[in-house]
């Protein structure tokens, strides 16, 4: 049963990039619901990694934390997903975030298929840190 802030955070994002959004026939979510592999999330620029960070099924390693998308629910009507996103940090306890699978369409009116982590808290040591909401362009591996 999907909960209730599941249902907000769909359609916060929903009302959020709706005017945005491409409903591409091209692409199968029912391809991706469960793998990831051979996707990756696009940095933009080299950091602590790569500039592409790899699926591993739907795994994926950041600097300090490894993070799993679960729970998926179809969004109906939108070609979307929606999953649970549960990461484990070197310097943190396990914690929750929310992750949309969506399409949007870009300047060139083709679509992009889209990342979206809802804002969470993050607990560190005995304070808890707040992170924004965040986006990222998921490409094909190099």
């Amino acid at each position: 049963m999907v909960n209730k802030f599941k249902i907000m955070f769909a359609t916060m994002l929903f009302s959020l990039v709706a005017t945005n959004v491409c409903l591409s026939e091209t692409l199968d979510f029912s391809l991706l619901r469960n793998n990831l592999t051979g996707m990756c999330l696009d940095n933009h620029k080299a950091g602590c990694q790569s500039r592409y960070l790899p699926f591993k099924g739907l795994t994926i390693d950041f600097c300090e934390e490894t993070c799993t998308l679960t729970n998926p629910v179809d969004i109906r009507g939108i070609n979307e997903i929606l999953y649970d996103f549960e990461c484990t940090s070197d310097y943190a306890p396990p914690f929750l975030s929310q992750v949309l699978l969506t399409l949007r369409k870009n300047h060139s009116g083709s679509s992009d298929l889209m990342f979206v982590r809802s804002a969470f808290l993050k607990g560190i040591g005995s304070s808890q840190v707040s992170t924004p909401e965040q986006t990222w362009s998921v490409v094909k591996c190099h």
